[in-house]
């Protein structure tokens, strides 16, 4: 029998659930991983194969039209269909590697996206095709000496007309670029606030489209110090989510009768079986004392479980389980 929709126990703390999260997400985001570890280890090994067999675009952008997307069956084709799943929920996971520049000596000025959205070949197409070197670097083109861009360009022809005006966007998005003072080049995640890029990180993200708050459900309250079970319990109890006798009658089970079968003074309701019933006011009355808190009044499940009072009593049910 279901007590709690799967759906929900998945969802993180803050949103009411058991933060499980997805297996969907916890895959997607495990080959996820793959497209920051090609751009943070340009050097490797498997990157150089990978661009051998698939080609520079197929390596760096999964929604690249040139790269391995087709109906090849390949380890690295499934990655980049992993990529295009995400992408398909509505993050915009291409686009969040943005390149840190450094010195400018690792990072391709013209063919990587390290000044805008788009690599700068594609957004100045006329000065790219007047470039004498187009595979040079970023320290090859500008550098910034105190604070103030210095430019080196090498055209076959110098810009004129249409292309002039391209010349001075590509200058105006040079001056605004905020250079980081770093020795090497470096890569960052968007989708981080440190950007660092973590497969928990984007697993929460995959499982924020992937579930969402459907349920308007109140938030979990986590404590570190109680067994996983028993805050799974206490879970399920504030959900009224528990097989006691009256629940069991609500859902159709055949029960010779609903009473409790401890102390047969009540209706075996959660309410009862925890607070009420004689066998557990007795250990209500004996946590109490244990812990000098006076006589057992107006116990609830609201009040015991989720400290609603004035005094926390966290720590009774804490030692009760």
């Amino acid at each position: 029998m279901a007590w709690v929709k799967w759906d929900e126990s998945l969802l993180p703390y803050d949103e009411g659930g058991l933060n499980i999260g997805s297996l969907r997400g916890e895959n997607l985001a495990l080959l996820g991983k793959w497209f920051w570890r090609a751009k943070t280890e340009p050097n490797a090994l498997w990157v150089s194969i990978i661009k051998s067999i698939h080609g520079t675009n197929g390596l760096l952008s999964p929604l690249n039209p040139n790269g391995s997307q087709g109906a090849s069956s390949s380890v690295w084709s499934n990655i980049v269909r992993a990529g295009n799943m995400i992408e398909k929920l509505d993050i915009n996971f291409a686009c969040s590697f943005s390149r840190i520049i450094g010195n400018g000596a690792d990072t391709d000025f013209w063919n990587s996206s390290w000044l805008c959205n788009q690599p700068l070949k594609q957004k100045f197409r006329r000065l790219y095709h007047m470039e004498s070197e187009q595979h040079c670097s970023v320290q090859d083109r500008v550098k910034w000496i105190d604070g103030r861009v210095v430019t080196n360009w090498n055209w076959q022809h110098q810009p004129t007309g249409r292309t002039l005006s391209e010349f001075e966007a590509i200058l105006h998005l040079l001056n605004t670029y905020v250079k980081q003072d770093k020795a090497l080049d470096s890569w960052a995640w968007n989708l981080a606030a440190n950007g660092c890029f973590t497969t928990k990180k984007l697993s929460s993200i995959i499982d924020d489209k992937i579930l969402g708050n459907r349920f308007n459900l109140d938030e979990t309250i986590k404590n570190n110090l109680v067994l996983i079970k028993v805050f799974i319990f206490i879970w399920r109890v504030l959900k009224r989510r528990i097989p006691v006798r009256t629940e069991l009658d609500k859902r159709g089970i055949d029960l010779d009768s609903v009473r409790c079968p401890l102390c047969d003074d009540d209706v075996e309701t959660i309410d009862h079986s925890i607070f009420f019933c004689q066998h557990a006011m007795d250990i209500w009355v004996r946590v109490y004392k244990w812990w000098g808190l006076g006589a057992v009044t107006n116990l609830s499940i609201n009040e015991a479980f989720q400290g609603n009072c004035n005094r926390t009593l966290t720590p009774l049910w804490t030692s009760i389980w």
